[in-house]
């Protein structure tokens, strides 16, 4: 009796991985640029690479800077995802400020003008000065995929205690989050995606996005700087997915949000026609992994929808 012909064996992530991930953004209203490096080691969590659910399972931690022409970034990412669709991570961020361009600046408190045209005049009069802060961000992210129809949302909590040199200044400029920030306290926010995901490297849909500080210690009256809403166009394309390459998934990201709410942007000062403009390149590689070269190029099959970098 004959039998039965044997299933190919699927090939899920190594238990191991050294690997590293970088992306540069350009960014219009407010205009930025900046470039994220990490390196860092994940250990597979759940050897179960059949399963849609448990086979990208991880724990990780990385590190590496941040730098942008104003701004430096440095500190450790520690991640854990126990299903494919729910993942956690927590990250602190050293952050100094070299007195370049319009940063660091400090304001008396929530109700001070922080407008581009203003900070540009303090800029002329000298009050920017070199700065630094210690940042802690923490994030809880949900996603499904149905098809090729795919949902992500992210919640997040970010905190910090930034050093601000004037005794009578309770605020500061956030240049990543175009806010004024309280010198010690919290922000909350939110980030969801619709998106479609093509077999071609495409991914294509809406993204929202929403910050609000959740209060301006000492601060009686009403928060006049958020919550801060955007909502627009999400494009991405990867160019190839190949595990087994030190340098893989380069993927181009064009993001056109509309700014929803924000005290100077939709109107006040800038046109609310004038979108929050993002194009991004991103890539990233494993430098060392625990499996052998021929699970590796396995392994190419079991990638899912990819996870935009930004």
């Amino acid at each position: 009796m004959d039998q039965p012909a044997a299933q190919p064996t699927v090939a899920g992530v190594p238990e191991h991985t050294i690997l590293y991930n970088n992306i540069t953004i350009a960014r219009v209203n407010p205009l930025g640029l900046f470039n994220g490096l990490s390196f860092g080691y994940r250990k597979r969590l759940v050897d179960r690479p059949d399963s849609k659910l448990f086979r990208d399972s991880f724990f990780g931690i990385s590190l590496g800077p941040n730098l942008s022409p104003a701004i430096a970034q440095f500190g450790p990412l520690i991640e854990i995802q126990p299903l494919a669709i729910f993942k956690l991570s927590a990250n602190y961020l050293f952050t100094g400020y070299f007195g370049t361009f319009e940063y660091f600046q400090s304001f008396k408190d929530p109700n001070s003008n922080y407008s581009d045209s203003l900070q540009d005049n303090r800029k002329d009069a000298g009050e920017n000065y070199p700065n630094y802060s210690h940042q802690f961000e923490l994030k809880a992210l949900l996603q499904a995929k149905v098809g090729p129809v795919a949902v992500r949302s992210t919640v997040l909590g970010y905190y910090n205690s930034t050093r601000v040199t004037d005794p009578t200044h309770t605020t500061w400029y956030s240049v990543k989050y175009d806010m004024l920030m309280p010198k010690q306290g919290w922000m909350v926010g939110n980030e969801s995606d619709l998106i479609y995901v093509s077999k071609f490297g495409l991914v294509a849909g809406v993204r929202y996005n929403l910050n609000h500080v959740v209060k301006y210690p000492g601060f009686e009256g009403v928060n006049p700087n958020s919550p801060q809403q955007r909502l627009g166009p999400l494009l991405a394309y990867t160019f190839y997915d190949k595990p087994q390459k030190r340098f893989n998934k380069p993927t181009l990201i064009v993001l056109a949000q509309w700014w929803l709410t924000h005290r100077y942007r939709t109107g006040l000062e800038t046109s609310q026609a004038l979108p929050w403009i993002v194009i991004a390149f991103a890539f990233s590689g494993e430098l060392w992994t625990s499996d052998d070269t021929k699970k590796k190029s396995k392994r190419q099959a079991m990638r899912r929808a990819p996870r935009l970098p930004i």
